[in-house]
């Protein structure tokens, strides 16, 4: 042996930054999955097979699996189609648009529990789409919230200014408004009578009134007898 040569070098830094990694890939709170597209998935797959099995499960965080209820160790190999079921066709087409247009691409969808999840989709490398998933039930439930405390508001300012209105253009804004503000599609308002001896009135909402489409159309207002 003439000469031994040596080349020493420092990985501290590289595993310290591979460790930091895979301790953020397994604790966000964030669910994280990788597909991988398939190009001949077709010769593989079964007779009934859908297009979204196209794409099949690389990698998946723990968070990802709580969200959607899966086991990594079963997960892992698996079509679209099998892991998200009735949902699988939406999830594909946002992972095509990805590939198509080669930009990352954000969408809502529902998952299990009537949970929503916003999915940021984006190509890490040719044939492969990541998706990071965020549940946002809670904050779409508070912008729900808050636009229906909007309206109502709303509602309520321009019944303060309808001091000249009559009864009957009163009673049947505050039953449209109701009809809206509590999430139904129809509804009826009654007005009782004074003890004078005028009847009481009956006020059906627009959306009735269309649905019944009786002939002759029913009266918009009621005159119903005192009793």
């Amino acid at each position: 042996v003439v000469s031994v040569s040596a080349v020493l070098r420092d990985m501290t830094f590289p595993r310290r930054m591979e460790e930091n990694y895979y301790a953020l890939f397994n604790t966000m709170d964030d669910g994280f999955i990788l597909f991988e597209h398939v190009p001949d998935w077709k010769a593989s797959a079964p007779p009934h097979a859908h297009n979204a099995d196209e794409f099949a499960l690389v990698m998946m965080n723990p968070s990802f699996g709580r969200l959607f209820a899966l086991e990594a160790s079963k997960a892992i190999g698996q079509r679209l189609d099998e892991l998200m079921g009735e949902d699988a066709e939406l999830w594909a087409g946002c992972l095509r648009q990805v590939l198509k247009e080669g930009r990352p691409v954000v969408r809502f969808l529902r998952g299990l529990a009537a949970r929503q999840f916003e999915i940021s989709a984006y190509s890490p490398e040719d044939g492969r789409v990541a998706c990071i998933v965020k549940d946002v039930t809670e904050l779409r439930r508070i912008e729900q919230e808050t636009r229906l405390n909007e309206a109502r508001l709303a509602a309520l300012h321009s019944l303060s200014h309808m001091d000249d209105a009559s009864e009957e253009k009163v009673a049947r804004f505050s039953l449209e408004q109701a009809v809206k503000l509590t999430g139904s599609e129809i509804g009826y308002l009654y007005v009782g009578g004074n003890y004078d001896g005028k009847g009481s009135r009956l006020y059906w909402s627009n959306e009735l009134l269309a649905r019944l489409k009786s002939e002759p159309a029913p009266p918009a207002v009621c005159e119903l007898p005192w009793s």
